[in-house]
C-alpha cells in the first residue's frame, strides 16, 4: 500500500491558489470569447432566464414586424393601383369631353375616340386585377372579401389586437365598382372587358351617353379619391404601429444585453490581473516547496 502524500500548509496553500486562479483565468476567457458574462444558467439562473424571456419576446414581436411589413405591401400597391386607374378615368373622361365637342353627326371622329376611351378603361381593369399582392386583393372583391388582417401584439383571443381592412370595393372589372358600363352607351363589359360598338357615339342620342359617361367618371374619381384616403391612412396606421413594434424589439433586445453581455474593457483587465496573480502564486508554489525541501534535509 502506498504511502499517503503529506503536504505543509504552505504548499497546499498554493495549490488551491493556483487552482482557483485557473478556474477564474478559464471563465474570464470564456466571458472575452463569446462576449457574454452569462453563458448559462450556472453563470447566473436569475438572469440567464430572464434574458432569455427577452430575447423569445423579441423574436415573437419581430414576426409580427415582418408579417406587417407584407401586410404593409399589400397595401401600398393596392393604393398604387388606384393612383393609376384614377389617371386613367381622368384620361378616358378627358376623350369622352373631346368627343362631346365634335358634332354628333362625326361618326368617324367620335368613334375613334370611342375605341380609345374603351382601351383605357381595359387598363384600368387590368391595373386592379394586377393590385394584388401575397395572395390579396384589396381591389377586387369577390362573394367573400378579401380581409388583410395586420395582427399587432402577441397575445392571443380576445386580447389579441390587429388592423384590418377590408376590400375596398373599387371593382373595376364589373359594372357595380366604378359604374363606368352606362346602360346602351356601347361601353358595357364583355367577358370582363370593355367593348364599344360603332356608331354609339353618334346622334343624339351619342350625346345623352357621353354626358353620363362624363358624369359617371366624376362620380368614379370620387370614389376613387376616397379610397385612396382610406388605403393611405391604413397604411400610416401600420407603419406608426410597426415602427412601436421595431422599438420594442430593439427595447428587448437591450433589456437581454444589459443582463448577459460582459464588458469586454474590464474582463480583458482582469485577465492581465489574474495572470499576473497567478504567475506570483506559481512563485509562491516554488518557495513553499524550497522551504519544505530545505526542512527535510535537516533529518
Amino acid at each position: 500500500m502506498s504511502a499517503a502524500i503529506a503536504l505543509s500548509n504552505g504548499l497546499r496553500n498554493s495549490l488551491n491558489s493556483l487552482s482557483s486562479l485557473d478556474d477564474q483565468i478559464a471563465q474570464t476567457n470564456r466571458r472575452l470569447g463569446t462576449g457574454k458574462k452569462v453563458n448559462d444558467a450556472l453563470d447566473n439562473a436569475k438572469a440567464f432566464f430572464q434574458a432569455r424571456g427577452f430575447d423569445k419576446d423579441a423574436r415573437d414581436i419581430n414576426s409580427l414586424v415582418e408579417n406587417a411589413n407584407l401586410g404593409l405591401s399589400t397595401v401600398q400597391k393596392a393604393l398604387k393601383s388606384v393612383e393609376g386607374i384614377s389617371k386613367l378615368v381622368e384620361s378616358a373622361q378627358a376623350l369622352a369631353r373631346s368627343a362631346r365637342n365634335l358634332v354628333n353627326t362625326d361618326a368617324t371622329g367620335r368613334d375613334a375616340l370611342g375605341g380609345q376611351i374603351r382601351d383605357l378603361l381595359n387598363q384600368a381593369q387590368n391595373l386592379a386585377t394586377d393590385a394584388g399582392f401575397n395572395g390579396k386583393n384589396l381591389l377586387q372583391t369577390t362573394a367573400t372579401a378579401d380581409v388583410l388582417d395586420v395582427v399587432t401584439n402577441t397575445s392571443s383571443g380576445a386580447a389579441q389586437t390587429k388592423i384590418s381592412i377590408t376590400a375596398t370595393d373599387v371593382r373595376v372589372d364589373q359594372a357595380t365598382g366604378l359604374n363606368l358600363s352606362i346602360a346602351g352607351n356601347g361601353l358595357g363589359y364583355a367577358a370582363s372587358l370593355t367593348t364599344y360598338t360603332a356608331g354609339n357615339f353618334t346622334a343624339a342620342a351619342g350625346d345623352t351617353k357621353l354626358d353620363a359617361l362624363i358624369t359617371a367618371a366624376t362620380t368614379a374619381l370620387t370614389s376613387l379619391q376616397s379610397k385612396a384616403s382610406i388605403i393611405s391612412t391604413q397604411a400610416a396606421t401600420i407603419q406608426i404601429r410597426n415602427q412601436f413594434n421595431k422599438d420594442t424589439v430593439n427595447i428587448n433586445r437591450a433589456s437581454s444585453d444589459l443582463l448577459t453581455l460582459a464588458d469586454i474593457n474590464e474582463e480583458g483587465a482582469n485577465l492581465t490581473a489574474l495572470q499576473n496573480r497567478q504567475s506570483l502564486a506559481v512563485t509562491a508554489l516554488s518557495l513553499a516547496s524550497r522551504s519544505d525541501q530545505a526542512i527535510l534535509r535537516l533529518f
